[in-house]
């Protein structure tokens, strides 16, 4: 503990560096991976810069950031695999720590900056993000970048805040280039409410808004311009109305990307997307409640900033039209900080609150000790998965032997705990879900039965079909519909099509099947536990001497 508590950078850096190390060159699952590894690949490919592809089309749902970061890692690796796509988030999830614990120094302790990033590296949903192919990722990294160089942009002294003002409205660019104007609306609506709860809009002002906001409305400009220049007014009013608008006014607009939920969603996913510290997060509330008066005032200053940067931008997501929990992720650091906050503080709260949080540190150590049980469901060779169960027996030996002591050693040896815990998750769950998940077997398929040369047609792709035979073989597919698949069975030349369905019995293979086109099928791959991708053969004599299917 005492090294914890003199290294806690050093211990952090590395503590995320194994987490997110753990499932880097798995296979991509759908449905977002496929997507967006695939547009990565196209402007690697000489895609223009402004214009993100999808199977050569626009794809214009967000700005370009991430896939110009998976394009260098591709370059810088010669070549495109599963593990190049995936370092983007790594990378992007690793910035979000340092970044996270900078922001913390404003007003924390560096123990309480260790204990609120181990917070974040193992809450459920930054783990589950981290590991994924998201472009979610990078807005999560642009959006702490900028409240951190807020909350050190009002300290004295001249030089310092001109770097970290500059560097706000750096990330401010970074965050509209990652998510678009929802990229700009979440640090802004928190730094101003932050500026007008606490009164202090008149000393933040200065020539620097002026200045700094037309350096953001430049770079902003100069994208948009582009964007209209490569890919036609018709986009642009695309991205501007249906992506931007529409996902907060969805019924304004011809918006049809799904995602609508109910007003009180969000109450019911923060606390599954918090997990396991959502109890925690109670308890911090209650202490932070019942203490506010005892807080020396630089940590009250720092908690009004996270209410001021977390609770309006819940509200004001509630108030969109679309809705996913993912969205939540750019207050998961401000969360993690005000969990933090509470774990470094040296009084308890007595009672059953205190109680409360006694039996669920030990629901979690216990878990983190018998974590090493689930490698027994790794798939492979027992030396992939062993250094999980060896973490749990160092964590377990050294409770045994030097039981923390006080409430800021029992509270981060619960961190350390969850992490032993998360690294024994990943490690059996990630290779067991890869082999059910997994598109090779598909992939094998196509390439072995379709000639590379012959023009590959797709019935009704959807965008993780694309993405899925764009990323992996560089093909692009050619969309039909059942009409035009009547003209290809018709045709002497044998032509091969890409069918994908959410289960075995799916509707666009039925609907091929119930209109007696002659067809034969080359191979089915069921991936997951229903999603089923077919290669049928139409045309050439295909299906009627074989039968259909």
């Amino acid at each position: 503990m005492r090294g914890l508590e003199r290294y806690p950078a050093i211990a952090l850096l590395l503590a995320s560096l194994v987490l997110t190390a753990i499932g880097l060159g798995r296979d991509l699952w759908t449905p977002d991976e496929p997507r967006v590894a695939a547009i990565g690949r196209e402007l690697w490919e000489g895609g223009t810069w402004a214009v993100p592809r999808l199977n050569g089309e626009p794809f214009l749902e967000k700005p370009p950031l991430y896939w110009w970061a998976e394009a260098a890692v591709f370059s810088l690796s010669g070549g495109v695999s599963p593990a190049a796509a995936r370092l983007p988030s790594a990378l992007f999830s690793l910035g979000t720590l340092l970044l996270t614990w900078w922001l913390g120094r404003r007003f924390l302790p560096p123990v309480g900056c260790l204990a609120a990033g181990l917070v974040l590296l193992t809450t459920a949903d930054f783990v589950s993000t981290s590991h994924r192919v998201l472009v979610d990722n990078a807005l999560v990294f642009a959006v702490t970048g900028a409240l951190a160089c807020y909350a050190h942009s009002e300290r004295p002294g001249g030089g310092r805040r001109g770097g970290a003002l500059a560097g706000l409205y750096t990330f401010l660019c970074l965050a509209f280039l990652a998510k678009g104007t929802v990229g700009l609306g979440v640090p802004l609506l928190g730094i101003a409410t932050h500026l007008l709860w606490t009164r202090r809009l008149r000393r933040f002002a200065g020539w620097h808004l002026l200045l700094g906001g037309a350096a953001v409305a430049m770079v902003l400009a100069l994208w948009l311009f582009e964007l209209g220049q490569q890919a036609g007014g018709a986009a642009l009013r695309h991205f501007l109305l249906d992506q931007q608008l529409g996902r907060f006014l969805p019924q304004a607009t011809s918006y049809a990307g799904g995602h609508r939920r109910p007003l009180g969603y969000y109450l019911l996913q923060a606390p599954v997307v918090w997990l396991p510290w959502s109890p925690m997060l109670v308890l911090a509330g209650l202490w932070a409640g019942r203490r506010w008066g005892e807080l020396e005032p630089s940590l009250r200053d720092g908690l009004r900033l996270l209410l001021a940067t977390t609770l309006p931008v819940v509200v004001a997501l509630s108030l969109a039209g679309t809705k996913r929990a993912l969205y939540l992720d750019p207050i998961l650091p401000e969360v993690a900080l005000w969990v933090g906050a509470w774990m470094v503080s040296d009084r308890g709260l007595g009672g059953w609150p205190q109680a409360a949080e006694r039996g669920f540190r030990a629901l979690l150590l216990g878990l983190a000790l018998v974590s090493p049980l689930l490698a027994l469901l790794h798939p492979g060779p027992a030396r992939a998965a062993a250094w999980g169960p060896a973490l749990a027996l160092v964590l377990g030996v050294w409770a045994w032997r030097a039981p923390p002591r006080g409430l800021l050693e029992q509270r981060l040896a619960t961190a350390l705990a969850v992490w032993v815990l998360a690294v024994n998750l990943l490690l059996a769950g990630l290779p067991r879900l890869d082999r059910s998940k997994s598109f090779s077997p598909f992939v094998a398929s196509l390439e072995r039965r379709v000639p590379a040369q012959a023009p590959l047609f797709a019935f009704e792709p959807d965008e993780t079909l694309l993405g899925v035979v764009g990323f992996y073989t560089g093909r692009r597919l050619l969309p039909v519909d059942l009409l035009a698949l009547h003209r290809l069975a018709a045709d002497p030349v044998p032509h091969f099509v890409v069918v994908r369905d959410r289960r075995p019995s799916g509707a666009r293979y039925a609907a091929l099947v119930r209109s007696g086109i002659p067809h034969h099928v080359l191979s089915e791959d069921v991936i997951g536990r229903r999603r089923t991708l077919r290669i049928v053969v139409l045309g050439g004599g295909a299906g009627r001497e074989k039968g259909a299917g």
